[in-house]
């Protein structure tokens, strides 16, 4: 699908240079990306909520496309891409926005929702819910003892090695193997290997060729890491309850170095130290902010298909979440 008037630049924000992609006058609805995917991936819904009176902002987030790759794995974590999204917000001219993520993207606005809610409207999250931080929990270690070796994100930990198997499938079958994969049980990469190169893969009514080449140039030039390392920054992203870090960080005083003091000297924090610290009524307003939505109504998807009537579906709840946030000012 061309873009057709969607426009495209490249704007500053906390030390990278972030691409990003609007259309639409009204109020601003930010739309937070996934793995592995770009802004592309907001096409139809840039489209469809600019033809229902907002102004669409969709980023290709740190590491992705056509924004800067950092090369530590160290700037991935969830300070410091909140921290993009904060001074993306920032260089909007907006003190609030409505915030829509998917994947990854939920998981981002959930933490721009706790570290900043004084830059949140209403969040629309899809496909991951809210889940409160366990400090005492080491979520690769968690994830490890439950799945195995072969889990996903336990595979995506080596340095290298999953990029290397990316490599050996290449990029386009790599894509097409997480945009259709369809199985509601854990996703599992084994070490042994991820299928053959040669393998041929049907693409569903909603993803052609055409939207997979796209996919394809852009992970061609910037390559999976940026957006693997965020899964390597897991344990990385976990605070103790009185907002220092855990004994994980602790032992490892240049990671510790490169999180916090980056996050609290930039775009994150409002005179305060930690994120964490913040707004004691940081949490609450996450929830009552948030909306989650899983699937469209079948009415909508059956008249209008599933791209146009997903558009309509987050057209709505922005709707009513915009007059409860009016009645609760």
């Amino acid at each position: 699908m061309a873009d057709g008037e969607i426009a495209h630049r490249t704007v500053a924000v906390n030390g990278i240079s972030m691409h990003v992609a609007e259309k639409g006058d009204g109020p601003v609805v930010l739309l937070i990306h996934g793995f592995p995917e770009l802004w592309y991936a907001w096409r139809h819904q840039i489209v469809g909520l600019a033809g229902l009176g907002y102004r669409c902002v969709a980023p290709d987030l740190r590491g992705y496309g056509d924004t800067q790759v950092p090369g530590d794995v160290n700037d991935y974590t969830v300070f410091q891409i909140v921290g993009d999204l904060v001074a993306l917000i920032d260089s909007l001219g907006q003190e609030k926005v409505l915030v829509v993520g998917h994947d990854w993207g939920a998981m981002l606005a959930w933490n721009l929702c706790l570290f900043r809610p004084d830059k949140v409207k209403a969040l629309v999250a899809l496909s991951v819910p809210f889940t409160p931080r366990n400090p005492a929990r080491k979520t690769i270690e968690s994830l490890r003892a439950t799945y195995g070796d072969d889990y996903y994100i336990c595979r995506f930990q080596e340095p290298g090695a999953i990029e290397s198997e990316f490599a050996r499938l290449g990029t386009s079958l790599v894509l097409k193997k997480f945009f259709t994969y369809r199985n509601p049980g854990p996703l599992f990469i084994p070490k042994e290997g991820w299928g053959s190169p040669s393998e041929q893969i049907t693409l569903p009514p909603w993803l052609s060729e055409d939207d997979i080449s796209y996919y394809e140039s852009k992970f061609d030039k910037s390559g999976f890491t940026g957006g693997v390392n965020y899964y390597r920054c897991l344990d990385s992203n976990t605070f103790t309850n009185d907002g220092s870090l855990s004994s994980d960080h602790n032992a490892d005083e240049n990671r510790q170095g490169s999180q916090v003091d980056t996050c609290r000297n930039k775009n994150f924090s409002s005179g305060i130290e930690l994120p964490y610290k913040a707004n004691p009524l940081s949490r609450q307003s996450a929830r009552l902010l948030a909306k989650r939505i899983y699937k469209m109504d079948d009415e909508e998807e059956g008249e209008e298909g599933e791209e146009e009537g997903l558009s309509k579906c987050i057209g709505k709840e922005l709707k009513k979440l915009l007059q409860c946030h009016s009645h609760c000012k």
